[in-house]
């Protein structure tokens, strides 16, 4: 029902309203209901009960930002899916009247849902974070992987290890140390004081949470004199460079680059072992953030290609084309089931390129693809920072 909606007779009582009450709904009437991002949309495929799709999403939104539309667009559009969209951006990259969707129709829509219900994801992973600094509530220590690295609580070079990576792959953290180490750069690591990036509240619609956090760490990093922040975490680095310069207006903040960044620029200081990984066919998934989001794709195919011997293949759609892995947006958090489905579909693509290995410079793109091999499925998931690290040279 994307017309506009009132409980009262609108004909007899007089409503004022100034250009600026109708800014954002005047944004979503833009759509031309050309169905490219519907098109393009790797949610929507074969799922349409659990999300309605990009387009249906912004004429929601076009209603739910009138002030004359009175009807609960916001439930309409939660019943409708908008946390099972992993903001991947894709629709609007090929959105031909650049419809902020991802951000506006999708994630404002989020942040009145988490206003309205208190109870909501946004709340409850809200509360995880509050309470332990990471969205799946866990208890123990995060800093465990760095034990016998002995790095430093305070310095200008801060390594942010990420929550994900410091519980689900201490092993890859200590790999990208070793790299950072190899190009002549040892960070600091604040350790259990570590701060998650707030990138999941903000994905899930509780805006007000991840400003605090978000002053918490740049507060945190002021104290301990960091100018630089390296992480591994495309998810984090999203927010890091995009977010936080948004939302934190006028703060002084450190210098970001995603780990990729780094180890490209001292490239020469990586010499790779002959012959190791001799006629081993690879192909790389984009992560959104870090491609879509933040332009960043020459980077880890460089470094990719430092390693001698291998046979580097393309999936069909790369790049700006690259198809979504399905985690992002909070899915994995949420619906780790519709976010499997969605790596499924990401992983048919690598196979058909015929590699043995799919390396990938997230994270949560990691844990996502491995969860759908279900044990083994002709080709392995890799980090690229743990592909680099069995290569490199002692």
């Amino acid at each position: 029902q994307p017309w506009l909606k009132r409980e009262d007779d609108i004909s007899k009582k007089p409503v004022k309203l100034h250009q600026t009450d109708i800014l954002m709904s005047r944004e979503m009437s833009q759509c031309i209901g050309c169905l490219a991002c519907i098109s393009i949309c790797p949610a929507i495929k074969g799922a349409w009960d659990l999300f309605n799709g990009p387009m249906l999403q912004t004429l929601t939104a076009k209603a739910a930002f009138n002030p004359m539309d009175t009807s609960n667009r916001v439930l309409q559009a939660i019943r409708s899916g908008s946390f099972n969209c992993t903001q991947c951006g894709a629709c609007w990259e090929v959105c031909p009247k650049k419809i902020q969707i991802p951000e506006k129709a999708i994630g404002h829509m989020k942040v009145l849902f988490a206003e309205q219900e208190p109870d909501g994801f946004a709340k409850e992973v809200g509360r995880k974070i509050k309470a332990h600094k990471n969205p799946f509530g866990r208890a123990e220590a995060r800093h465990q992987w760095a034990e016998g690295l002995n790095l430093p609580l305070a310095g200008r070079v801060l390594f942010h290890a990420g929550c994900l990576p410091s519980y689900e792959f201490p092993k890859t953290l200590q790999s990208a140390i070793r790299l950072l180490r190899k190009v002549g750069i040892d960070p600091v690591y604040f350790a259990d004081d570590e701060i998650c990036c707030g990138e999941p509240l903000l994905r899930l619609g509780n805006e007000k949470e991840f400003i605090k956090n978000a002053t918490d760490f740049v507060e945190l990093c002021r104290i301990r004199g960091v100018k630089e922040v390296i992480t591994p975490c495309a998810e984090g680095y999203r927010a890091f460079t995009k977010d936080y310069p948004r939302y934190l207006k006028g703060a002084d903040l450190p210098a970001f680059k995603h780990l990729s960044q780094v180890l490209a620029e001292h490239s020469t200081d990586l010499l790779m072992k002959e012959n190791v990984m001799e006629g081993l066919k690879i192909t790389y998934q984009d992560p959104c953030r870090l491609g879509r989001d933040s332009g960043i794709y020459e980077e880890p195919r460089s470094l990719i290609q430092l390693v001698p011997g291998i046979e580097f293949v393309e999936m069909k759609k790369n790049r700006e084309d690259a198809v979504c892995c399905g985690a992002g947006g909070g899915v994995k958090l949420t619906n780790s089931a519709f976010a499997q489905w969605m790596g499924t579909n990401r992983m048919h693509m690598a196979k058909e390129t015929g590699s043995s290995v799919l390396i990938t410079a997230c994270p949560w793109c990691d844990r996502n693809l491995r969860d759908t091999l279900e044990g083994g499925d002709g080709i392995e998931v890799k980090n690229i920072i743990d592909f680099l690290s069995d290569a490199l040279k002692e």
